[in-house]
């Protein structure tokens, strides 16, 4: 049997620079104080693998083992340069990029020692120790350019649903009554967007002259509406059901919701150049596309997303494993005969592809019949947060199906046991036939 003698390394990395901790199975240290910070650039890099080859060839370690915590992208480029290494290449080497929550957690049992850099150092190489932790795999950089993408485009989003949320807030105080009454399919669409910057109050509204409000109309929404005479009107008796607001504050609520109303624009235009920069970039993965938005309601961004935040599949060993790296996975809480009922969801994985998997699934409770059957199942088994519940579950399950799918490497198809569920409702649901790549 192979000896293998293990060095824990621990990294704390900031801006500038990162700590540095070397310990072996008995905590001994073996680094002298002075070189335990390195600056984080190529030439400070350089010197730690420098360092860290002379510890291990020293003291005859076989095997390095190295955590850092992921924290912002500081610690980016080191895991490409740790294992390109030609020094490093002849000994055993294992990276492991740690949520910072676990690291969190795990300083909680060395609460007699400072928080300083060093000693955050010292904490990560404690717990890599313990192990059960994930290795960092070193992901195609086709994945990395597009994750970057897709989690631009998360922001986007985010940035949005705030920005409209402030702007439908704002505009109760300038026209009360239009944020009570649909005129409009979509409240922030352009042409109501325009009638609610362009006009400093809603009196101005109610005072216009009727053929000047339906031209503006026209103009605004390029004729789209059939009868723009009865949505003047509509308009006008709305303005005259709004609170009038005191003419001192006009200017200033016109203004921020025009500042609103411009960076919305300005975000939706992003957003879709982002979507075109995505598709240009998922052509790369056409096969694992085209598996995934073969489920009806997966859709194009969150293929491109799940796709982006899962990697290459050779990763993870199961399922499960994929579960875990998301966190969707729930906490057991027990106790002698007890057992809680109400478990909650460990969200310690990376929370971007939970939101895909998550969003996925509400997706595709609406848009396909094969998963309705289970969502229900899993809403009348709940106690509590019925819909919420099961919404996760069905993630859960999309997990299992897009793992089988990828692996296997086949497109989508109707389980036999949801065919005859339906063959039973004499339903008949247009879907998608069994295929091969």
């Amino acid at each position: 049997m192979e000896n293998i003698k293990t060095l824990f390394v621990g990294m704390d990395i900031s801006l500038y620079g990162f700590n540095i901790e070397y310990l072996d199975i008995d905590s001994n240290s073996y680094s002298s104080k002075k070189n335990k910070y390195f600056l984080n650039n190529p030439t400070g890099l350089n010197s730690f693998i420098d360092e860290l080859y002379f510890i291990a060839l020293k003291n005859n370690f076989t095997k390095i083992k190295i955590g850092f915590e992921a924290t912002n992208n500081y610690g980016f480029h080191l895991p490409f340069y740790l294992s390109e290494s030609p020094l490093l290449k002849k000994l055993k080497l294992d990276i492991y990029q740690i949520n910072p929550k676990i690291i969190k957690n795990a300083r909680k049992s060395y609460s007699e020692i400072p928080k300083t850099d060093y000693y955050d150092a010292y904490v990560i190489a404690e717990r890599l120790k313990n192990g059960k932790l994930p290795p960092y795999t070193r992901f195609d950089p086709h994945y990395l350019a597009l994750r970057f993408l897709t989690r631009a485009r998360f922001d986007i989003i985010k940035k949005l649903v705030s920005l409209k949320s402030r702007f439908i807030s704002m505009l109760f105080i300038k026209a009360s009554s239009f944020t009570q009454n649909k005129i409009f399919s979509n409240t922030l669409g352009i042409t109501s967007l325009n009638l609610l910057t362009f006009f400093d109050s809603t009196e101005t509204i109610a005072n216009m002259d009727i053929n000047e409000l339906v031209s503006f109309i026209i103009k605004y929404s390029k004729n789209h509406f059939k009868h723009p005479e009865k949505i003047a009107e509509k308009i006008k008796y709305i303005a005259r059901e709004s609170y009038t607001l005191n003419r001192i504050m006009h200017d200033s609520i016109s203004y921020s919701l025009l500042t609103l109303f411009n960076q919305i624009k300005f975000l939706t235009r992003e957003l879709k150049q982002t979507d075109k920069q995505i598709e240009k970039t998922i052509v790369t993965f056409k096969n694992d596309f085209d598996i995934l938005n073969s489920i009806r309601g997966i859709g194009k961004v969150f293929a491109a997303g799940i796709i982006a935040e899962l990697g290459d599949l050779s990763d993870f060993t199961s399922q499960c494993a994929i579960a875990k790296f998301s966190g969707l996975m729930w906490r057991i809480r027990q106790s002698s005969k007890y057992k809680s009922e109400e478990t909650e969801l460990t969200k310690t994985g990376n929370k971007y592809l939970r939101y895909y998997l998550v969003e996925a699934a509400q997706s595709v409770v609406t848009h396909n019949p094969d998963f309705q059957p289970y969502y229900q199942k899993k809403y009348n088994e709940s106690t509590k947060h019925k819909h919420k519940r099961a919404i996760l579950f069905v993630a859960r399950k999309l997990i299992r199906v897009i793992y089988s799918l990828l692996k296997n490497n086949k497109l989508y198809q109707t389980p036999n046991y949801i065919s005859n569920y339906y063959s039973t409702l004499a339903i008949k649901p247009d879907l998608y036939m069994s295929k091969s790549i």
